[in-house]
């Protein structure tokens, strides 16, 4: 196909989409047609060979893409960002430059506009998700909050109790959430809120960015004024870029995109872009972040080895190879210091080397499960090609930097500190020289193999920009027919649902819905109410998540912190009758035990084991939820089968059905477990080495918290996370939710039935469109 027959076809496509009202605001097909300008902007990059070939990192937030971009182009100097939040996360943009210097690309009026738009939206609807779930105080006790009650009271007695006849520990929990939805409880009201934020992510960011914003008003005519710094090494330019893009910078939420311009010849003839990572809470910057991407020629994709390949990271891959046609993807599993460093791995006695070549042939099994199992990913066979040449590259830039500065142990502090320590745990007998400790820290950064890739990159540059001019057009007719074919599948899903429902079958499935209704609300409620009582049973959720407590808190004592340490004295004899005068006196040498303890290393531990335990439970209530959830929906979809059998009403649409079940049930109230536990000030204050008794009595401190208050308040959390989470799933009116939405649907189905001609010959003269229109994108040459 030629460029001139693409933008003719892209311009039919505008037209046509535009011109439709069905399709001109449906969200699922609006972002995904091209304008001319957009398409004639992505052609001119393509084939300006004068440009500096473009590599992006993409990946999660805090995968470790900037961790690993300072071992790979500045030998483990923190030359670039490193994000807190993803509030905070900036697009950097690296190029080579002959000064140092950053331009910073503000939010313009129009993205701050939209910020706000949404951050007052999140404001009303967050009320109204309180006035929804909460009766104020004046009217707690009215007539009508009491005929309420009553009336809830009665139906308790109705279905042998609020659980049915599962028990009185249940029931009661049951009453004591009817009372806290009567009065505004402060812990409830929070609990509202904080189920509210976890499900509008979006609104949230915005928010707490409008709020930032706040906090520093910013001009544009001041933004204007600050685009541009200078400086005369890194470290100044870092530096002054602190207030752009630090968790603390007063300009940081302003900040959309930073560019680099850095005298390293590690980035001459290339210009590379670290993203902020995927699934960005903040639109605009997400949309930059895009439009950055589509421009790379090749592109490594960052995975941490402990959660490696994830749905979000093979929905970038497809946008990057599929979508916008980029060849070279290459997968790199960082931070895998951590995987090294578990009873798992690490126990089994191995060399380090053997362990790390173990865990890159897991992931590299792994990666390829995931990418057979992609219905998109595994039909492209170049990504497949060079997916078996590389293979996974794992890395560790925690690593790096202890060889770097491996004649410098003394400096080594915080994760650093810890890293050693456990690899000198699991890996003692093969870190004894330093030569070989060398030799495994090498290995296990892997930035060698890193950099004879970007080597290979650098070589095959115009190779590689020949290739993707040559899918440009490929790509962009894959996309065309891909967008096309969606539309004439969901248009002859709609005509076939009209064609085949009858007027009198519509009738008859929404009169069979309003004559169940009573009895499906009834049932499915007791079905959620013993789903509910699943969780807070003496064997469930909460002793889940206790035994995942204990097993993640074992690491700690896996690890003596106590080094004992012989020495020698001289000690004067001991006085005696002949000695008395001196006349014998002396001296002899007396061995004893020094015992040490480095407290800052402790408390690294101590906050590592917190940071897995969180990680861990949170991880386990993810699994919980989807079985939990798996076995609801198929509870309940057997529920409504039978109570329309037993009014012999019509067969209802299975898929419609779980369609429904499945939006309603997944977003049900389930939120992650926080840590609300502090660690002592006489731990957390204590730094450097502490020798004799002072170092017995902080590691006795230190066990005695693990021990008997962190595990404890965190068994003590995971019950009252379960009890709080069942009064949330309780006030949900599952069976009203559901029967509601299979009405609406009923009734939406039957006024198209009613409509049917007018319907009909609507959708069937878009999808004869939208089949003429792929046709010609299929045939053009």
């Amino acid at each position: 196909m030629s460029k001139a027959k693409l933008f003719e076809l892209n311009d039919e496509i505008n037209h046509f989409f535009n011109t439709q009202p069905e399709l001109k605001d449906d969200v699922r097909f609006k972002n995904r047609v091209l304008t001319s300008a957009t398409l004639e902007a992505e052609w001119k990059d393509k084939n300006n060979l004068s440009r500096e070939l473009r590599v992006g990192i993409i990946g999660r937030v805090k995968a470790g893409k900037s961790s690993l971009l300072n071992a790979l182009l500045f030998n483990g100097e923190s030359v670039l960002p490193q994000a807190a939040t993803p509030m905070t996360a900036a697009l950097t943009v690296m190029k080579y430059g002959d000064k140092e210097k950053a331009e910073v690309d503000f939010y313009t009026n129009d993205d701050i506009e939209k910020l706000e738009a949404d951050s007052r939206l999140y404001e009303q609807e967050l009320k109204k998700a309180i006035e929804a779930n909460i009766i104020p105080e004046n009217e707690a006790n009215s007539p009508d909050s009491v005929a309420q009650l009553s009336e809830n009271d009665s139906s308790e007695n109705e279905n042998h109790g609020w659980f049915g006849n599962l028990g009185n520990q249940a029931k009661n929990m049951g009453k004591k959430v009817a009372q806290q939805m009567r009065k505004n409880n402060p812990e409830y009201r929070q609990q509202i809120i904080e189920a509210f934020n976890q499900a509008n992510p979006i609104l949230v960011a915005a928010h707490q960015q409008v709020e930032a914003m706040h906090a520093h008003p910013l001009s544009m005519s001041e933004r204007k004024t600050m685009q541009t710094l200078t400086a005369n090494s890194h470290q100044e330019l870092m530096q002054k870029l602190n207030d752009y893009v630090g968790a603390a910078g007063k300009y940081m939420p302003y900040t959309k995109s930073v560019t680099l311009y850095l005298k390293e010849e590690s980035l001459k003839d290339l210009e590379v872009i670290d993203t902020p990572g995927v699934n960005d809470p903040v639109a605009s910057r997400e949309e930059r972040t895009h439009e950055f991407l589509k421009q790379c020629d090749v592109v490594f994709v960052v995975s941490p080895s402990a959660q490696f390949i994830s749905n979000e990271d093979l929905a970038l891959m497809q946008r990057v190879t599929v979508n916008e046609g980029i060849q070279e993807v290459y997968l790199v599993a960082s931070q895998v210091d951590n995987d090294m460093c578990t009873p798992s791995e690490g126990g089994n006695g191995g060399s380090p080397t053997v362990v790390l070549e173990k865990i890159a042939q897991k992931l590299t099994h792994q990666a390829e499960r995931a990418l057979n199992g992609h219905k998109v990913l595994s039909q492209n066979s170049n990504l497949r090609a060079l997916f078996e040449k590389h293979q996974v590259i794992c890395t560790s830039s925690m690593a790096f930097n202890m060889l770097k500065n491996f004649s410098n142990k003394a400096s080594w502090q915080g994760n650093i500190a810890t890293v050693w320590k456990n690899l000198t745990h699991y890996y003692r007998d093969y870190l004894t020289s330093d030569a070989t400790a060398k030799h495994h820290l090498e290995k296990m950064a892997n930035i060698a193999v890193l950099k004879t890739v970007l080597d290979e990159v650098r070589a095959n540059k115009d190779k590689i920009r020949a290739s993707n001019q040559d899918t440009f057009i490929e790509t962009k007719k894959t996309n065309m027919l891909a967008l096309l074919d969606d539309v004439n599948d969901h248009f002859d899903e709609m005509i076939m649902k009209v064609e085949t429902t009858s007027s009198a079958e519509a009738e008859a499935q929404l009169d069979s819905i309003k004559r169940f209704q009573h009895a499906a609300k009834r049932e499915i409620d007791a079905v959620y109410r013993r789903a509910i009582y699943d969780i807070v049973i003496e064997n469930g959720w909460a002793y889940k998540l206790d035994i995942t407590t204990d097993n993640s808190t074992k690491a700690f004592f896996d690890v003596n912190q106590i080094t004992e340490q012989k020495k020698t004295r001289e000690v004067r004899n001991d006085a005696s009758f002949w000695n008395c005068f001196g006349l014998f006196a002396g001296t002899h040498k007396e061995s004893y035990t020094v015992v040490t303890i480095n407290a800052t290393q402790v408390n690294d531990a101590i906050q590592t084991v917190r940071n897995d335990v969180t990680r861990a439970l949170n991880a386990q209530i993810g699994s919980l939820k989807i079985d939990w959830e798996n076995d609801l929906i198929r509870e309940v979809m057997a529920t409504i089968r039978e109570c329309n059998r037993e009014v012999g009403g019509e067969r209802l649409r299975r898929s419609e059905i779980n369609a429904i079940l499945r939006e309603l049930i997944t977003n049900l109230p389930i939120r992650k477990i926080q840590l609300a536990d502090n660690i002592p000030d006489t731990i957390k204050n204590r730094s450097g080495n502490l020798s004799g008794s002072d170092a017995m009595r902080f590691n006795t401190e230190a066990k005695t918290y693990i021990c008997d208050q962190l595990i404890q308040n965190l068994k003590h959390a995971n019950a009252n996370y379960v009890t709080d989470l069942a009064q949330q799933l309780e006030a949900v009116k599952l069976g009203t939710d559901i029967t509601f939405a299979l009405q609406k649907q009923a009734e939406e189905l039957d006024k198209a039935i009613k409509n049917q001609k007018e319907y009909i010959t609507r959708y069937q003269r878009i999808r004869v469109a939208a089949q003429q229109l792929s046709n010609k994108v299929n045939q053009a040459l």
